[in-house]
């Protein structure tokens, strides 16, 4: 670099910058495989002669920061400290290195210095190919912005480079999240919550010390017994406990040790389908195995995110990159539930459904945890941690906008893109809602018509396949879920808000669990027979049925078979569970079943709801407040699942404990003190 006296002079410095951007501008030509020919002709900017730099638009304060630091002989500590920090270019760019993010740390302890990460997408003149690259730099604090993105823009400018345009919208520098009202209000609630949770458990362990002698109470013998003889006692002797106060109720409802019990009690009624225990709990792990492998991929901090991608197309990955199957599981499961339970509740009730009773209890049971997840999404989250590409979590999601879509569980319709939902992982809940509304109409005729009553069923199944398939063949939808959902660079598509949160696409399974909970209903407890060939063929046609579904997609398919597979591997999948179900409440799941009906998913399972709610958090928590890029391999994501595994869990049983349980207590004590009914209508 040239010196003048003993000063680095702007002018001379600025010609060396370019050299950095000539190649960052030519990476998608690079990745694409063009000759140095090719390149040549493809950039000629590159071989005329540089425009004067003009350096006024730079902020005066900015501009001699610059001077103090970076043109200074002897070079000072904090210069060095600032070029040492910024990202550089690194190997591996053929593989998607595009995450050049420095050292973070390093150059937030400089005190007259701050990180800021600049965001730019990189194209090719002429072609649709283009690449994302996040470049973290240091830069003196009074540097804003907009400085940042005029200083790289000229240099840009200076070589004529199209490729490359960086906006002060596209570049972020870091701080800490302002506490605003939303935050405050949400530690002042988190703070009672904890208070109230603090309370209920130092009265009930107070309720559970040693008790003095129980009240007796004598009544008429004769009047209990209705009977007289000789051996009849005149007076019996009633043990009376005493029922608590209102408000105590309304303090222990939300004891630790009491819900913690609750939770983990593995008494289970002779009636129970226990191997939806261990189906349920299983398949919340292949929800947080799919994420852990797609969430890197979609933030952005991969050093090699197209093998990433490349890995999650081959065979044996297949069990990740369509992992998506595991939601149909909870639809399956949703309405099988809700069908047998429901046909249950009708026999007691001599064919009456408590229909608007079981929709409040069912919003009653899942608003308080939904909503004060959202919350802590909305005003906590951003406090939690700091990194470069932790700016994404700072920017505001649009909760503040769309709560009320999540409260009102139409959230997969509005708004339109999934990208823009408040939770985007919520339109599950949305759809399941929307199921359990329907459901009524199904489960009155089914128990009034019997097997009659399928029919409405299998017309909706054959309309969900219809619709399924017509929209896959107009929008040519590939048949791999990855492919309509992020490109080869990471970056998300819109395509799923079509197809994948829709109900009308996604209610096959959930009608296939309601069919198959009226035929466990109507067997009536008693068992089946089955012969092993019989039983034999079922499992090898659910096994076949299964598989063709996870690894059916291995291979490219024309548009008719895209279509085809789209619209009936839900189906498929729900048959498939169907007879897993089926098989192992009746004594023909052997080894499955012991499985499946482990008591030990019981607890687990308490906590899917939850679980579900929080992984999401979890996750991006640890890859967008990572400090620096990451490798992409099988053994770093194993280790990741495991403890992903851990801490959702564990978040979850908190929110069930502190919120969830709970409100669930207090909505009980308010139906029977207050309504004098219980939650199912009576």
């Amino acid at each position: 670099m040239a010196f003048q006296g003993n000063r680095w002079t702007l002018k001379n410095t600025l010609q060396w910058w370019p050299l950095l951007l000539m190649v960052v501008s030519i990476l998608p030509a690079l990745v694409s495989g063009m000759t140095p020919a090719q390149l040549r002709a493809q950039y000629p900017q590159f071989y005329k002669q540089a425009v004067k730099p003009d350096v006024k638009s730079i902020s005066s304060q900015c501009f001699q920061s610059i001077n103090q630091t970076f043109f200074h002989y002897p070079p000072t500590e904090d210069a060095v400290r600032m070029i040492d920090a910024t990202g550089k270019l690194g190997a591996g760019i053929l593989a998607g290195n595009l995450a050049w993010f420095g050292s973070f740390d390093e150059c937030q302890q400089l005190k007259s210095a701050h990180y800021c990460t600049v965001a730019a997408v990189i194209t090719t003149p002429g072609t649709n190919t283009s690449a994302s690259l996040r470049w973290g730099v240091c830069v003196p604090k009074n540097c804003d912005q907009q400085d940042i993105a005029y200083a790289i823009n000229l240099l840009v400018d200076i070589f004529r480079i199209n490729t490359i345009k960086v906006s002060a919208s596209t570049v972020f520098c870091a701080h800490p999240s302002p506490y605003t009202f939303g935050t405050i209000f949400t530690l002042i609630l988190c703070g009672i919550i904890l208070s109230l949770v603090v309370i209920g458990t130092s009265l009930e362990l107070w309720q559970l010390r040693p008790k003095q002698r129980p009240l007796l109470i004598y009544e008429d013998a004769n009047i209990s017994k209705g009977i007289l003889n000789e051996d009849t006692p005149l007076l019996n002797s009633i043990t009376v406990e005493k029922e608590n106060h209102f408000a105590m109720e309304f303090f222990l409802a939300f004891s630790a040790w009491k819900n913690s019990i609750a939770m983990f009690d593995t008494k289970v009624s002779p009636k129970n389908v226990t191997c939806v225990n261990g189906m349920r709990t299983l398949s919340m792990f292949w929800v947080i195995l799919g994420h852990t492998y797609l969430w890197p991929l979609i933030a952005g901090t991969l050093e090699n995110v197209l093998i990433g991608l490349q890995q999650l197309q081959l065979f044996s990955f297949q069990a990740v990159s369509n992992a998506f199957f595991c939601v149909d599981s909870f639809f399956f499961m949703s309405g099988f539930l809700v069908s047998l339970l429901g046909l249950r509740e009708m026999d007691k009730r001599h064919g009456y459904y408590p229909v608007v009773v079981s929709y409040v209890h069912r919003f009653l049971r899942l608003i308080p945890a939904y909503m004060f997840v959202i919350l802590f999404w909305t005003n906590i989250f951003p406090h939690m941690s700091s990194g470069p590409v932790w700016y994404v979590n700072q920017l505001g999601n649009t909760c503040p906008s769309y709560w009320w879509t999540n409260l009102l569980f139409i959230n997969n319709f509005w708004p339109t893109q999934l990208a823009k939902e408040c939770l985007g992982w919520s339109w599950y809940l949305a759809a399941d809602m929307q199921f359990f509304i329907i459901s009524p109409a199904i489960i009155i005729p089914l128990h009034r018509f019997r097997r009659k009553g399928i029919i409405l069923a299998v017309l909706l199944l054959a309309i969900s396949v219809g619709v399924t398939a017509a929209l896959s063949a107009v929008y040519n939808f590939d048949a791999s879920f990855i492919e309509n959902t992020i490109n080869l660079q990471g970056v998300a598509k819109d395509r799923p808000d079509i197809l994948y949160t829709k109900p009308y696409c996604r209610i096959q399974p959930y009608l296939v669990g309601m069919i198959l909970g009226y035929l466990i209903y109507e067997k009536n407890y008693q068992h089946v027979k089955m012969s092993k060939i019989v039983s034999l063929l079922g499992w090898m046609v659910a096994i076949a049925l299964g598989l063709a579904c996870v690894y059916g997609v291995k291979n490219p398919l024309n548009k008719f078979w895209s279509a085809t597979y789209i619209a009936t591997s839900r189906l498929g999948w729900g048959l498939a569970l169907s007879w897993v179900v089926y098989a192992c409440h009746y004594g023909y799941g052997g080894l499955v079943n012991t499985i499946l009906s482990w008591k030990f998913w019981i607890p687990l399972g308490r906590l899917t709801f939850t679980a579900y709610l929080l992984h999401p958090i979890v996750l991006q928590i640890f890859f967008t407040g990572y400090k620096s890029s990451i490798y992409f391999s099988t053994e770093l994501v194993v280790y990741l699942y495991v403890s992903m595994v851990g801490l959702a869990y564990l978040s979850a049983y908190c929110l069930s404990v502190c919120v969830e349980y709970p409100f669930a207590n207090l909505e009980k004590l308010v139906f029977d003190r207050v309504f004098k009914i219980n939650r199912r209508g009576s």
